[in-house]
């Protein structure tokens, strides 16, 4: 039996790489898990199911500060795909066992992990130097969700918001962070600049539903 330090809420640590990816450890799937923290609708489609299968490693290899793969993911596709709830439920799900975290998973015991989530359109025109309390709790969370990365307009294209993204790369580089946005990877280098697209690859995994439809057209029920 393995001893309490190496569990986390029923999530036994891995003992070897994932001979799949190069995403670090593989802890086991679980459907119970997800149904129960991510919450997505995986009969939709097959796309979904690898969405929260990625997501469920994330938070767990989070849980336990596994530093073995990537510490960036980003999650890729049209609106109304599941992004931002999984994105969102990744979140919670760290701030709901941080307790836990800190005393018996990676995190050692001087703090309480914790996770934030926020809108890119709050950070995308922050001037750096400038107070910006938003900016300040995204930089300094363990876990920083950002959602709808790409979605500003720089009306008066100044180019800020493409320097805020490289910024906050930059700053969280050796941080948990989750991205969402509904640019695909292929446009990254058009849309922000090649050195933003070339960080965006590097050292992250990127999952992207191409096929899936939106939630709000596939089905007439509430599944948030």
């Amino acid at each position: 039996m393995q001893p309490l330090s190496q569990i986390i809420h029923g999530i036994s640590l891995p003992t070897s790489r994932d001979p799949r990816t190069a995403t670090g450890k593989a802890f086991k799937e679980n459907p119970a898990w997800r149904s129960k923290w991510i919450g997505l609708d995986e009969s939709l489609h097959p796309e979904v199911i690898k969405l929260s299968v990625e997501v469920e490693q994330f938070c767990k290899r989070v849980g336990v500060n596994d530093r073995s793969g990537p510490r960036l993911l980003v999650l890729g596709g049209k609106n109304g795909t599941g992004k931002t709830h999984a994105a969102k439920q990744a979140a919670k799900y760290l701030n709901a066992v941080a307790i836990t975290c800190m005393t018996h998973g990676g995190w050692g015991c001087e703090r309480t992990p914790h996770a934030i989530f926020c809108e890119w359109l709050d950070l995308a025109e922050c001037e750096p130097g400038r107070a910006s309390p938003a900016w300040d709790a995204m930089i300094d969370a363990d876990l920083a969700v950002v959602d709808d990365v790409g979605a500003d307009v720089d009306r008066f294209k100044s180019g800020l918001p493409v320097a805020n993204l490289a910024r906050m790369l930059n700053a969280r580089e050796r941080k948990w962070t989750i991205l969402t946005t509904n640019h695909p990877p292929e446009t990254w280098a058009e849309r922000f600049d090649k050195r933003v697209a070339d960080r965006l690859h590097r050292n992250s995994l990127i999952v992207e539903l191409k096929q899936a439809e939106s939630y709000w057209t596939s089905t007439p029920k509430e599944v948030f």
